[in-house]
C-alpha cells in the first residue's frame, strides 16, 4: 500500500455485510503523504484551491470489501459530506 494520509472520524457501513465502519480511511490524494491525519474540519493541503473533492478507501474488517469514498473539499476545509459510496 506504500505511503498514504489518514482520515479520521468518517462513519459509514459496509455495501455488502452492512457492518459499521469506523475505522481510518486512507488516500493518496495529497501532493506531500507525510501519513499525517485529518479529520472533518481540519484545514487539508490544497494548493491553489483546485481539490473539490477527496478519494478515500478503506476495507471492511467483517467481509473484506473494498469501500472508497468521496469527501468534499469546502475551500481549504475537509468536509463531511459524502458525495459518493462505491464497491
Amino acid at each position: 500500500m506504500g505511503i498514504y494520509d489518514c482520515i479520521d472520524g468518517i462513519t459509514t457501513f459496509c455495501p455488502r455485510c452492512e457492518k459499521k465502519l469506523t475505522e481510518d480511511f486512507h488516500t493518496k490524494d495529497f501532493k506531500d503523504m507525510f501519513l499525517n491525519h485529518y479529520a472533518p474540519g481540519d484545514i487539508v493541503p490544497n494548493e491553489r484551491r483546485t481539490k473539490q473533492s477527496l478519494n478515500v478507501y478503506t476495507s471492511c474488517p467483517e467481509c473484506g470489501m473494498y469501500v472508497s469514498l468521496c469527501l468534499m473539499i469546502d475551500g481549504d476545509m475537509l468536509t463531511y459530506q459524502i458525495s459518493k459510496v462505491e464497491e
